[in-house]
């Protein structure tokens, strides 16, 4: 006996089922997508945040250099605030909470405290650096010699 092959109907309603099957893999891919997305748009808001202060403080330390060497040209300048709005801003980014804000740069920013590793050693050792940048800045303003502040970052 030769069996007869079916004939190719594409617009058979036999089909019905597949095509449902077929609409709703795409609904639930579609729909795990957008969940997908908003999760690491979440995560990378929170990123977003802790590089926008992380990177205030080069910028931080940059104007705190510029204002203590200001003050020692008899220039009006507030190297103290610079200096602790970046002592503020350095903890925030380690332990989390309120980065201040700045005079002309932006608004408060809150974060939360980091868990890995690795990033928190880089943030303590930053932590250090600001130590270190503000203490041979006051032993400048002092009239001390910046070779007797003890550098703690071992720069």
């Amino acid at each position: 006996m030769i069996r007869r092959s079916q004939a190719f109907r594409p617009f058979a309603t036999g089909g019905r089922r597949t095509v449902v099957l077929i609409l709703l893999t795409i609904a639930l891919l579609s729909a795990l997508s957008v969940v997908l997305t908003i999760a690491a748009t979440g995560r990378s808001q929170h990123r977003a945040s802790v590089v926008e202060v992380a990177a205030r403080q080069r910028t931080l330390a940059e104007r705190y250099v510029q204002d203590v060497l200001l003050v020692r040209a008899g220039q009006q300048a507030d190297p103290a605030y610079t200096a602790q709005v970046l002592h503020q801003s350095a903890r925030a980014l380690l332990d989390g909470g309120t980065a201040p804000a700045v005079n002309g740069d932006d608004d408060e920013t809150t974060l939360s405290a980091v868990s890995d590793a690795d990033v928190r050693a880089q943030l303590e050792q930053e932590r250090r650096l600001v130590n270190d940048l503000t203490a041979t800045g006051a032993a400048i303003l002092a009239g001390r010699p910046a070779s007797a502040v003890p550098e703690t970052a071992h720069e």
